[in-house]
């Protein structure tokens, strides 16, 4: 094999990651990584993995390429992923730290860590973070949309509006992101803004089950039993075990005048 070979073949993995051809990213980067046991393709490989749902193959890549070379960031942060996706929060942001010790100013590790602090509860630290990778990367929407939830979990619902807003400039239909806006729009008493914006999810993802639910408690609020109901069977069509929108539909239905099928749904 030439000398150039190996990172042609490796630029060759990043065009096939950009065309979402996963698979053969995966197949090529391990042959790179095998024949040349080159650590940038190893940490790939460990990312690809990652972005697969391949949680303990992501971490076991990640680790050799830590392995090779310690003072490598990509491999720790891709390792702090692949342990936060696997709930081991404490070792990811260990690893994640590490990854910002060698490389301060690495974006993506702050997000990451960002985002184990927050499911680790520390909520100010993880602002911190997420603050961090904006300041270094100012378009990173993803960002926006961990630092708004933190807002929204801190009762800074203003805060939280505005940074699903930025997040979706990037992402204007993004499900989740949608979603939390119109929970946070909702919580804030502006409910027909929240509605707009839960219509807009069922566009984007009709499948997505709660969203179906919160419509439903919002057209209660309002007053709209008919379309709260509809919203409720709704949801119980994509999530037949969603205990709360069997006794939000039975209350509805009693305030419809129809007290059996209320009696049948709260039995549920």
């Amino acid at each position: 094999m030439s000398a150039d070979a190996a990172p042609s073949r490796k630029e060759r993995v990043l065009e096939l990651l950009r065309a979402n051809r996963m698979q053969e990213a995966k197949i090529l980067c391990e042959e790179v990584a095998r024949n040349e046991n080159n650590v940038g393709a190893w940490s790939l490989l460990g990312a690809i993995h990652g972005l697969l749902g391949d949680f303990r193959e992501a971490e076991a890549y990640s680790r050799k390429a830590v392995d090779l070379r310690p003072d490598y960031p990509e491999a720790h942060c891709n390792l702090g992923v692949a342990l936060r996706s696997q709930q081991r929060l404490d070792e990811a942001i260990r690893s994640l730290r590490e990854a910002l010790r060698l490389k301060p100013d690495y974006p993506e590790a702050h997000y990451n860590l960002g985002m184990a602090l927050a499911a680790t509860g520390q909520l100010e630290e993880a602002s911190a973070s997420f603050r961090e990778a904006v300041r270094l990367r100012p378009n990173y929407g993803h960002v926006y949309f961990g630092l708004g939830n933190v807002h929204a979990r801190q009762g800074r619902l203003s805060e939280a509006i505005d940074c699903y807003r930025i997040a979706l400039q990037s992402n204007p239909n993004d499900a989740e992101i949608l979603n939390n806006l119109g929970n946070a729009l909702s919580d804030m008493g502006q409910l027909d803004d929240a509605i707009a914006v839960y219509q807009r999810v069922i566009e984007c993802r009709p499948q997505f089950t709660m969203v179906h639910y919160n419509l439903g408690n919002l057209y209660v609020e309002q007053g709209y039993f008919d379309k709260a109901a509809s919203c409720y069977h709704r949801t119980i069509s994509l999530d037949p075990n969603c205990a709360e929108a069997y006794t939000n539909l039975g209350n509805v239905l009693m305030q419809l005048g129809d007290p059996q099928q209320a009696i049948d749904h709260l039995r549920r």
